[in-house]
């Protein structure tokens, strides 16, 4: 079977969505070597599935961040190309595909935040998701989400019937369960002196990051603490506002901002940590947290219903708002040594439900599900 797959939303250097996109690409590759997948991908589509026998990637001259360009492409090209390429199948995993495919579609949708949080999105974002999600969502033959908490979110927003929904949970790559990491060379190449507080993700507004350097100096005033905070990722919309509050609080000297970490970078970023903070309001998963708890670093969340729905009692969770809250449980991690290995144990033993190789299997049964329905 030829199976098409829309990697269209996948950077150069992807973080979060992409890299669950090429993950699960290959994974799925590897549950069906007896199948083609052809993947459609834009010019800096990383090389990931160059070499495997039943991939073809096909690249677009076009950067993923262009959005117009890749509507376009996708309602106006697509369609031909996918018929001219003989695929039975199509799976598109970067929330909407805009095109009236005349193949069964797999439609994969990893959160709604930008319906259930609008102001924490640009408002064309708000505008093209508000008018796309529903029509997507209706065209395809199954919905996938990444959690039961994202399913339930598009059955009562997108009124998508619980028939037409599959959950498939996402992964944690082996090289993050590893049991020994030397963070000395990578702490180092980031300029990272330990010990330190780290939080790994885009810095955006749904992210809470001006809540966690509050509950991060609060705590430093409180108990003394040596740590400084490591804020690693891209970038992106509203990011000066952090810098600001780094400002006005006084603490620019404990709060560092590494940029993106490679991804061989991350398990001995993750390990060197004496704690793991993802404070996000809203996500439809949450691969950092997991990522922390692989290498055997305790970590503090959020209660968004995802994320506690993923690390469960792996990992210690707080109301997104509850500045006291935070502090309280950074505390507590960093001084109470019994306490951070309990949540270290339990931490390693939820983490290692998620394998890839699974995420693969089961997504692939869903896209070979929805093309026995016929075209």
């Amino acid at each position: 079977m030829r199976i098409g797959i829309d990697a269209h939303l996948v950077t150069a250097q992807p973080t979060g969505v992409g890299k669950s996109i090429v993950r699960t690409i290959e994974t799925m590759a590897d549950a069906g070597p007896e199948h083609t997948f052809v993947v459609y991908g834009n010019r800096a589509f990383p090389d990931a599935l160059d070499g495997r026998s039943n991939c073809l990637v096909v690249r677009s001259p076009f950067i993923a961040r262009s959005r117009p360009l890749r509507i376009v492409h996708e309602a106006v090209r697509m369609p031909g190309r996918v018929r001219r390429d003989g695929i039975d199948v199509f799976y598109a995993p970067g929330y909407v595909f805009p095109g009236r495919l005349p193949v069964p579609v797999v439609q994969g949708i990893y959160d709604l935040n930008a319906l259930k949080h609008p102001t924490l999105v640009r408002q064309s974002t708000r505008r093209y998701y508000k008018l796309a999600l529903p029509i997507s969502a209706e065209r395809a033959r199954l919905v996938l989400a990444p959690t039961e908490a994202v399913a339930d979110d598009i059955r009562r927003m997108l009124e998508v019937p619980a028939d037409r929904m599959r959950v498939v949970h996402l992964a944690v790559e082996d090289k993050f369960r590893e049991q020994e990491f030397d963070a000395a060379d990578a702490i180092r190449k980031y300029d990272i002196e330990p010990p330190y507080i780290l939080f790994v993700g885009n810095i955006e507004p749904n992210k809470n990051l001006i809540r966690l350097v509050e509950a991060f100096f609060a705590a430093r005033l409180n108990r003394g603490l040596p740590h400084r905070l490591v804020i690693a990722g891209k970038r992106r919309r509203h990011a000066r506002h952090l810098f600001r509050a780094v400002r006005e609080l006084g603490c620019g000297d404990a709060v560092v901002f590494p940029g993106y970490v490679a991804e061989e970078d991350l398990p001995a970023m993750y390990a060197g940590a004496d704690v793991f903070v993802y404070p996000s309001i809203a996500e439809g998963f949450g691969l950092p947290p997991l990522e922390a708890m692989s290498v055997g670093t305790p970590a503090i969340t959020s209660q968004d219903a995802a994320v506690v729905e993923v690390t469960g009692d792996g990992a210690l969770h707080v109301e997104a708002t509850d500045l006291a809250g935070f502090r309280h449980s950074l505390e507590k991690v960093l001084t109470d040594e019994g306490f951070a290995r309990d949540l270290i144990d339990r931490g390693r033993r939820v983490a290692g439900r998620y394998q890839w190789a699974e995420t693969g299997r089961q997504t692939l049964e869903v896209v070979l599900e929805a093309a026995s329905f016929g075209g």
